[in-house]
């Protein structure tokens, strides 16, 4: 009898830290961006920074692309909590008017004023990726990646598995 009472006991402690380990293991969930002007790193080649690809200010239609780190407007994100949803948009730091966008002829990565622009094009979330967090196209089921890792190198949106290629670092500038 006295065994059996012991492992009682012994059952009730194993379940007690079973469940404190259970309870104090966060459960995986987007990431939340920083808030401000932000820099958008690549993991696998992280000397570069999304970019828009072009020689002055950022305009609707212009690619996005790595580049080399500068701080430019052109470098320059805020990402947007979209009112009445659980997305965000990612604008231009400097050019709040526009936003990532998917070109659904070419699946690159571009800038779009997203007023009048189809929800589904700029919509996104910030889930846990294997390397760091990915950047989702929610109504496009997409995650933006990379093309290659040199300067100019254009972003796509692509559709698979989350590749190393397809991990994003946030942090200020």
């Amino acid at each position: 009898m006295k065994l059996l009472f012991k492992s009682k006991k012994v059952f009730a402690l194993v379940l007690v830290l079973i469940v404190t380990t259970i309870l104090a293991v966060p459960a995986a969930s987007a990431a939340i961006p920083p808030s401000g002007r932000v820099k958008v790193t690549n993991y696998a080649y992280s000397s570069y920074v999304m970019n828009v690809y072009t020689s002055g200010t950022p305009l609707s239609g212009d690619s996005v692309t790595l580049y080399t780190p500068s701080g430019s407007q052109s470098q320059s994100w805020f990402n947007q909590k979209i009112s009445g949803t659980s997305y965000y948009r990612m604008e231009g730091y400097y050019q709040g008017n526009i936003a990532l966008n998917y070109n659904q002829a070419t699946t690159k990565c571009t800038v779009y004023t997203h007023s009048g622009n189809v929800a589904l094009d700029y919509q996104l979330t910030y889930p846990n990726g294997s390397y760091a967090n990915l950047i989702h196209l929610v109504g496009r089921s997409r995650n933006l990646g990379t093309s290659g890792n040199s300067n100019g190198a254009q972003l796509y949106w692509y559709t698979g598995s989350a590749t190393i290629e397809e991990n994003w670092k946030f942090s200020l500038w």
